[in-house]
């Protein structure tokens, strides 16, 4: 019996052969054959009872999806190398970065202080939005 490899045993050999065969020739994707994989529903479909609820609504403590965006869209228009950094500082580094100019206008509203975060930075963000609203 002639063996095809010099490092694996015959049993390996064949094993590796079907791999390699389902690979290079196509095996049909047996994960979306579960009807729980299937393809979600359209515009006009019934949602199934195992639909995820809209991502906006927070649950269990989670933030909003759109604050989630927010902040990470924050966290992109900074190197971590900038911090700590003042006021003045963050919106140059920001209009450097090409950000979104309603992050620049929040960012002008912002106390002149000292941010040693973009968690800080969040935060004062979010009492000078929730300040805005009382006025």
């Amino acid at each position: 019996m002639a063996r095809t490899s010099s490092t694996h045993g015959p049993r390996r050999d064949d094993q590796m052969k079907h791999e390699e065969h389902a690979l290079l020739h196509g095996s049909p994707d047996e994960g979306r054959t579960e009807p729980r994989r299937g393809e979600a529903p359209g515009p006009g479909d019934e949602a199934s009872p195992g639909v995820r609820a809209d991502v906006d609504e927070p649950q269990g403590g989670a933030p909003a999806q759109r604050d989630v965006e927010a902040r990470a869209a924050l966290a992109a228009s900074f190197r971590p190398s900038v911090f700590p950094a003042r006021r003045d500082r963050l919106i140059e580094e920001a209009e450097a970065g090409f950000a979104d100019e309603g992050l620049i206008a929040a960012l002008r509203q912002l106390p002149d202080a000292l941010y040693d975060t973009v968690g800080e930075v969040w935060a004062a963000l979010e009492r000078s939005a929730s300040e805005e609203k009382r006025s």
